[in-house]
């Protein structure tokens, strides 16, 4: 094989895996929440769009398991990715994460 032969192939397999980078292995809901680092009970009160980030405003119901870093009193950050979750204003959710 020749080098240039091997830059391309090289080159294709680079291409082929950041495609794929950015998406999320399927899992349950129950593997989710084993996985996570925290767990808590929030309340949704609003949303906002800052850049590339959903600013959720938040009500902490309940800490279930370790401590909310990405979450400070009243604020949880979320990336509008694919890999992002939607949360609906007014509603309550059990949530967990790293």
């Amino acid at each position: 094989m020749n080098s240039k032969m091997f830059l391309q192939l090289l080159f294709a397999l680079g291409f082929v895996g950041s495609s794929f980078a950015c998406r999320c292995l399927p899992k349950t809901q129950d593997e989710r929440f084993c996985e996570g680092n925290f767990a808590a009970i929030i309340y949704v009160e609003g949303r906002d769009v800052v850049g590339l980030e959903r600013v959720y405003n938040i009500d902490i119901i309940a800490i279930l398991r370790g401590n909310m870093q990405q979450a400070d009193e009243r604020h949880l950050k979320g990336a509008t990715h694919s890999c992002g979750v939607t949360f609906e204003v007014n509603k309550y959710y059990v949530i967990s994460g790293n």
